[in-house]
């Protein structure tokens, strides 16, 4: 118990040094503002999962049979479609107010800091499984789970893999 409260004591405090850290023009070459790292993190992220989307309802029309497994990943690709639609649309809406298109509200600036700081958005947070991996962990683990039930859609007959 004494080792996993200095661990979280510990983990809060470097925290809140990495968020006291300057932030804006850094006099270091090459460095980049929170801004550019969260644009090109949001870029990549909209490069991987933008066009992903699962049709459930076609996919439960082709089954053969209802069993539950089947409809354990059915739900999960419900699940996964919540989420990949809120990452498609705060991801879409803070690059229109990177553009200037939309005022930064406190929900853009939170995204644009989390993508920053590489931590999981909490309205991401919100619709995804609980976790506390690192951003570019939980994207990965996220990409996995996606491919997992793509898998599973390209052969619906058989059981799928866990």
């Amino acid at each position: 118990a004494e080792i996993d409260f200095r661990t979280q004591q510990s983990n809060t405090m470097f925290n809140t040094l990495i968020e006291l850290q300057p932030k804006g023009a850094s006099s270091g070459e090459g460095a980049a503002s929170p801004q550019q790292v969260a644009e090109s993190t949001a870029n990549e992220i909209l490069d991987k999962f933008g066009e992903k989307n699962f049709d459930v309802e076609d996919l439960v029309r082709n089954l053969d049979e209802m069993g539950p497994y089947q409809n354990v990943f059915i739900q999960e690709m419900d699940v996964m479609n919540v989420l990949l639609d809120e990452i498609r649309r705060s991801i879409k809406e803070l690059q229109l107010g990177f553009a200037g298109e939309l005022t930064m509200s406190e929900a853009m600036e939170d995204l644009m800091m989390s993508l920053y700081m590489d931590r999981v958005p909490v309205s991401w947070a919100k619709r995804a499984w609980p976790s506390m991996k690192s951003l570019g962990s939980w994207v990965k683990n996220f990409s996995d789970r996606i491919f997992q039930l793509e898998e599973w859609m390209n052969n619906l007959s058989e059981i799928p893999k866990v």
